[in-house]
């Protein structure tokens, strides 16, 4: 029998949720990362990249959980695309 002991396991980052507008990319292929995705990538960090978003006029809505998410949790996060509300889980 396999147990599994989820004080090992490893937390998810906070999820960011974003619906776009149009020509946003935040990744272009064969272009380094911006510094918002770099300071995800490697820290965890959201606030960079969610104060990027902010200055778009490309995106639409974005929404950021607060913490992060355990083995076993969920959440549930809604964002605006054209009219409608999306719930992202």
């Amino acid at each position: 029998m396999t147990t599994t002991n989820l004080s090992k396991m490893q937390p998810l980052t906070p999820p960011l949720v974003v619906s776009l507008k149009g020509s946003f990319k935040p990744l272009e292929i064969g272009q380094g990362a911006s510094d918002g995705l770099v300071a995800l990538a490697e820290g965890g960090d959201l606030q960079p990249l969610i104060a990027l978003l902010g200055t778009r006029n490309d995106v639409f809505d974005y929404m950021a959980g607060d913490g992060l998410i355990f083995p076993g949790e969920s959440l549930t996060l809604q964002v605006k695309v054209k009219g409608f509300t999306v719930s992202c889980r």
